[in-house]
């Protein structure tokens, strides 16, 4: 009995310590995972690529002293240059183009990263709640078990039943008493995993007060898939990046233009003041005379884009089984867990109640006992485990296929608007 107590206040102490809730959780995981700092750090630099894609190279400023001798401290006349070069139309817009598409890349590997993570966090809740629930469940059954096995004592001092009941009952109490101790450890754990979350001391104490609500699956699995076509960030960076590579062609075909430069030159006399002359000119290079070079260019960014294609059409079928095989395991442990709670858990409990009240008339063995006594134990951890792996997998399937939140919509890189 006093286990039993001790374990119930160690899983209750640290709730009272740390009263967060799931929410809370989560505001903490986006706020201080490393993981998710980098990620977001990378998308802010990729950002600052656009406007350099977009900008004209820098002017070239000079001077040009002219001289009819070998004598440095004597000239004719210093000619002073200014020059810009000026990119072919469309070329500094294809380029932007690229910049900004490879951001996109980015910015929804990092919303990717996000939405993972809700769905870690969400899971390891249910880990967490798993192991409370097992480690009570444990000693619960250890305290029934113990129940049992003084029955069994009282029987075998009225000369009812063999001492061999009350060794199977001792054997029976030894070996829960070392599940208890296992699955103590296993809350341990489980509160270590939502610390690394949390970017938080592995000790720190953890505690999940309420059962969470057992998930539903509102939509069907082509509507999940759908879904998934338009707001799955990891196909939306992926599609980005076919899209970037289009640009890149764009931009492969316009290198082939020739470019311009303006150059503007004032002279100034040597003895006199002021300038006596101005010179203009532009100047423009020459790309036909490499052709190869150009081709090979071409030909480099349209397989990159073919490559880009591949891997958007590859990720998207992994993603769509990833889909399907989410929505099985959801809807399965789903209906498992009701099976228990509408069946199998009546049943073991009242098969459980029969035979304790048979051994203690003389009608079942204490072996009938100990079998009853595990499959109501059974009972009520496997109810407990198909709630947890719905949970799990449904945390799963939303961090891929949910539509986008207020989040996602804060961050300026998707609108209510995108299709």
């Amino acid at each position: 009995m006093n286990l039993h107590l001790n374990l119930l206040l160690a899983l209750l102490l640290p709730a009272a310590a740390h009263a967060e809730t799931l929410t809370d959780w989560v505001t903490t995981a986006l706020a201080k995972n490393p993981e998710l700092a980098a990620a977001k750090q990378k998308w802010e630099a990729a950002q600052t690529k656009v406007p350099q894609a977009r900008s004209l190279e820098d002017p070239m400023v000079g001077v040009d002293v002219e001289r009819n001798s070998t004598r440095f401290n004597s000239y004719m006349d210093a000619e002073w240059m200014i020059s810009q070069k000026i990119p072919w139309f469309g070329k500094r817009g294809a380029k932007a183009s690229v910049a900004q598409l490879t951001a996109e890349v980015a910015g929804f590997q990092y919303l990717e990263l996000v939405r993972s993570l809700r769905g870690q966090v969400i899971a390891a809740e249910w880990d967490l709640w798993l192991a409370q629930r097992t480690a009570a469940l444990t000693a619960e059954n250890r305290q029934l078990m113990e129940q049992f096995a003084k029955v069994a004592q009282a029987r075998y001092e009225a000369g009812k039943t063999m001492q061999a009941d009350v060794l199977r009952a001792e054997m029976e109490l030894a070996k829960m008493a070392n599940e208890v101790t296992t699955m103590e450890r296993e809350v341990g754990v489980a509160q270590a995993a939502i610390n690394k979350l949390l970017a938080a001391d592995p000790a720190t104490a953890r505690s999940v007060s309420n059962a969470p609500a057992l998930p539903v699956l509102e939509v069907s699995l082509d509507q999940l898939q759908a879904q998934a076509r338009q707001f799955c960030c990891i196909l939306m960076s992926f599609l980005r990046a076919v899209q970037a590579k289009e640009a890149g062609v764009r931009v492969a075909k316009l290198e082939n233009a020739p470019d311009f430069e303006f150059r503007v030159a004032a002279r100034q006399f040597n003895g006199r003041s002021g300038i006596q002359e101005y010179d203009t000119g532009v100047a423009v290079n020459i790309p036909w005379l490499w052709r190869g070079k150009y081709r090979a260019m071409q030909s480099e960014a349209k397989a990159e884009l073919t490559m880009a294609q591949a891997e958007f059409d590859n990720e998207v079928n992994l993603t769509m089984l990833e889909i399907k095989e989410l929505y099985t395991k959801v809807e399965s442990a789903t209906r498992l867990a009701k099976l228990f709670e509408q069946k199998l858990l009546p049943q073991a409990k009242q098969l459980i109640e029969t035979t304790r009240t048979n051994y203690e008339a003389g009608t079942a063995t204490f072996l009938e006992v100990v079998e009853a006594q595990k499959l109501w134990r059974d009972a009520q951890l496997g109810y407990e485990r198909a709630r947890a792996d719905a949970g799990k997998s449904h945390a799963k399937l939303d961090a891929v296929a949910a539509p986008w939140g207020e989040f996602e919509f804060a961050t300026g890189l998707v609108t209510k608007d995108m299709k």
